[in-house]
C-alpha cells in the first residue's frame, strides 16, 4: 500500500458515528465511549474502550440485554461506519457469550438478524450459534439456520460456522477414529497391526470426546476402563513409545499440531494421567517440552496438549511427578502453563506438609548412583565382561564403558547384541539424569533469593549427601544459623576422612543438629567476607555451578535513598526487550514493559 492508501484506510477507520435518536441508553453510552478512541482497528481495542458501559450492560436485566443484541445486530447490518461495526460485533459477542435465555421466536429472529449477506464479515456468528446450543430445535429455527448456512456459502473462514450449524440442526455426528497427522498416523499403524484394534479405537474415541480443559472424574474412570480392556502393561509400553515420538513426528518444521490431532493427544495424555502411574512421568514431561517449543512468529507447537501434560503430571501420585513438574518450571516460558505448574507444585507441597523449596529438594531421584558421602557418585552396571558407569562430573552426566578397567569409546557390539534392553534402560536413565541436573542447577540458583531455612538433617540428606544434588551443593557456600550465630561455610574434601564444612579461613565448622541452613547470598555479607570467599574459591580451584561469590550485587546508594521510589543508576541505557524478557522468565523475575 502507498502512503496515501494507508492514510485513506486510516480515515475510513476513524470513528465518526452518532447514536440514532431512537437508540437505547446502552447504545448511547457505547457510542459516547467510542468517541474517546480516535481509531479502532480491532475488537480488542473496542472492548478496552467500552469497559464501563459493557459492565453496566452485563448487569442489566436479561430482557434489556436481549433487546440490545437485536439493536446492535441491526446497526451492524445497516451501512454504518466500519469502526462502529467492529465495536458492536465485539460487544454483542461479549453479551451473547454470557448466555441469554431466548424463547423460540427470539431464537429465530436472532438467526434472521445475522442473515444479511452484505455484512456477514461483521456478525459474531460463533457467539450467536453458541447461545443456541441449548435451544429447542423447532422447524422454524431449523429452516432459519439452513438458510443462514446457504447464505454464508463458501466465504473464506466460514467452514467452522457451517459445521456448527450442521451440529445444531442434525446433532453431532461421531467421526470414526482415523489418523490426522504424523503422530496419529504412527499410532494407528501400530493399532491396526495389533490384535486389539477395537479396544484401542474405543480408547481414542473416548479421548477425543474430552472437550474441556480438565477431565472429570467420570471421564477418567471411563478412560481407565478402556485401558483395562487393552491391558495396563501393554498400554504403558505403547504410551512410552508414542510419547517418545513427540507431537509432530515426520512433519515439516514450523507447523503446529492440527486441532483434531491435538484432540487425540490431549485425551491420550489425560488417560496416562488418570492411571496414576508415576514411572511414565518423565516421558510425559518430555512430550510437554516438545509441545511448548516455540515456533518463531507463530507460537507454541500446541498449548492445549502441553497444558494437558502438566495436568496429567499433577494428577500422578508420588515425588517422581513433582521432579518432572519442577523440571518443566525451569524449561517452560508460557504464562498459562507456568501458572498450572505452580498450582500443581503448591498443591503437592500442601499434601506433603512441606514448603515449596523442600518439596522440590526431597523429590530429586538418585537414579541408582551410589553413596551419600561419595563426592563422585557412580552407578555401575555389569553387562557380561563390560562395565557401564553412570556418573556425574562437574555437574554433567556421563555414561562411560569399561573393559578390565580400560575405557572404551562407546558401547561395544556384544552389549548391543546381548544386552539391548539393559542398554536402552541405561541410555534412558542417562538422558533423564541430564535433564534433572539442568533443572536442579537452575532451581538452586533461584533459591539464592529465598529467605527460608532448612533443618540440618534434611539439608544433609537433600543437598550435601544426595548423590545428584551434591554435585552442585558441595561447590556452593551455605549460611548456617546455630542458635542465633551465623557462619558461612563450604564443603571441603581436604578436611577429615569424609570431608567437612569449612569457613573461608579453612577452619572446620561444627554442625550442631539444631542448626538451620540456607544458601548464602553475598548481598547479606560485608565486602571483606565476599572477597575472602572469592579468594578461597580461586585458591582451591573450585568452579561454582553458577555465580554466587562472584555474583553482581547492587546496593542502594544515597541518591536512591533520597529519591525513594526510583533510581537513575541505569538511566539512558538501552535494553534489548526480547532478551530481557527471556532472561526474566528463566530466572523467575518480574518486569513491566
Amino acid at each position: 500500500m502507498t502512503p496515501s492508501d494507508i492514510e485513506r484506510f486510516r480515515a475510513f477507520l476513524e470513528f465518526r458515528a452518532e447514536a440514532p435518536a431512537e437508540a437505547s441508553p446502552h447504545m448511547r453510552a457505547i457510542v459516547a465511549a467510542l468517541h474517546s478512541k480516535r481509531r479502532l482497528y480491532k475488537q480488542r481495542d473496542a472492548i478496552q474502550a467500552l469497559e464501563e458501559p459493557l459492565r453496566n450492560l452485563k448487569s442489566a436485566p436479561d430482557a434489556e440485554q436481549v433487546a440490545f443484541v437485536f439493536e446492535a445486530l441491526a446497526e451492524i447490518a445497516s451501512p454504518q461506519d466500519l469502526a462502529l461495526k467492529i465495536a458492536l460485533k465485539g460487544v454483542a459477542a461479549e453479551v451473547l457469550r454470557k448466555g441469554l435465555p431466548l424463547n423460540s421466536i427470539e431464537a429465530v429472529r436472532l438467526i434472521e438478524a445475522v442473515s444479511v449477506r452484505a455484512s456477514r464479515s461483521y456478525f459474531p456468528y460463533k457467539a450467536v450459534l453458541g447461545v443456541l446450543k441449548d435451544a429447542s430445535m423447532t422447524p422454524a429455527l431449523s429452516d432459519a439456520l439452513l438458510a443462514l448456512r446457504a447464505m454464508i456459502g463458501e466465504h473464506d473462514g466460514m467452514d467452522e460456522i457451517q459445521e456448527r450449524i450442521d451440529v445444531l440442526v442434525r446433532g453431532k455426528q461421531e467421526k470414526p477414529a482415523e489418523p490426522i497427522s504424523g503422530w496419529s498416523r504412527a499410532v494407528f499403524q501400530e493399532i491396526d497391526a495389533s490384535g486389539k484394534q477395537l479396544a484401542w479405537r474405543r480408547l481414542f474415541l473416548h479421548g477425543r470426546s474430552l472437550s474441556q480443559s480438565t477431565a472429570s472424574s467420570k471421564w477418567q474412570k471411563e478412560a481407565v476402563a478402556c485401558v483395562e480392556d487393552i491391558g495396563r502393561s501393554e498400554f504403558l509400553e505403547a504410551a512410552r513409545r508414542w510419547l517418545a515420538l513427540g507431537p509432530m513426528p515426520g512433519m515439516a518444521a514450523g507447523l503446529q499440531v492440527p486441532e483434531e490431532e491435538a484432540d487425540y493427544q490431549k485425551g491420550f495424555v489425560w488417560t496416562v494421567g488418570a492411571l496414576g502411574e508415576a514411572s511414565i512421568a518423565a516421558p510425559v514431561a518430555d512430550f510437554a517440552i516438545d509441545c511448548f517449543r516455540k515456533i518463531p512468529q507463530i507460537g507454541a507447537v500446541s498449548h492445549r496438549v502441553g497444558n494437558a501434560c502438566v495436568n496429567a503430571l499433577a494428577a500422578m501420585p508420588g515425588l517422581e511427578a513433582v521432579t518432572q513438574l519442577s523440571r518443566l518450571s525451569m524449561r517452560v516460558k508460557y504464562d498459562v502453563a507456568l501458572r498450572l505448574i505452580e498450582k500443581a507444585l503448591a498443591e503437592a507441597a500442601e499434601r506433603n506438609h512441606v514448603g515449596r523449596n523442600d518439596l522440590e529438594a526431597m523429590s530429586v531421584p538418585s537414579y541408582g548412583l551410589n553413596g551419600g558421602r561419595d563426592a563422585n557418585a557412580v552407578r555401575v552396571e555389569v553387562l557380561g565382561n563390560i562395565e557401564a558407569r553412570l556418573s556425574i562430573e562437574n555437574g554433567e552426566a556421563l555414561l562411560t564403558w569399561w573393559r578390565e578397567d580400560k575405557p572404551l569409546k562407546a558401547a561395544p557390539a556384544e552389549v548391543k547384541a546381548d544386552h539391548a534392553a539393559a542398554l536402552a534402560g541405561l541410555k534412558k536413565v542417562h538422558k533423564e539424569l541430564e535433564a534433572v541436573l539442568s533443572a536442579q542447577r537452575l532451581r538452586l540458583e533461584r533459591q539464592l533469593a529465598s529467605e527460608g531455612w532448612c533443618r540440618l538433617d534434611c539439608w544433609q540428606d537433600w543437598y550435601l549427601n544426595h548423590p545428584v544434588t551434591s554435585a552442585f551443593a558441595r561447590r556452593l557456600i551455605w549460611e548456617i544459623d546455630d542458635a542465633g550465630t551465623n557462619r558461612t561455610a563450604i564443603w571441603s574434601a581436604a578436611v577429615g576422612q569424609n570431608g567437612s564444612m569449612v569457613d573461608w579461613a579453612g577452619e572446620a565448622v561444627a554442625l550442631n543438629p539444631a542448626a538451620q541452613v540456607r544458601l548464602w547470598h553475598p548481598i547479606r555479607s560485608g565486602l571483606q567476607e565476599i572477597l575472602s570467599w572469592r579468594a578461597w574459591l580461586e585458591d582451591h580451584g573450585v568452579r561454582q555451578p553458577f555465580k554466587q561469590a562472584h555474583r553482581e550485587i547492587y546496593l542502594l546508594t544515597d541518591a536512591e535513598r533520597q529519591t525513594g521510589t526510583y533510581s537513575n543508576r541505569f538511566a539512558g541505557h538501552i535494553v534489548r526487550q526480547h532478551q530481557l524478557a527471556a532472561l526474566c522468565r528463566e530466572r523467575g523475575w518480574q518486569f513491566r514493559q
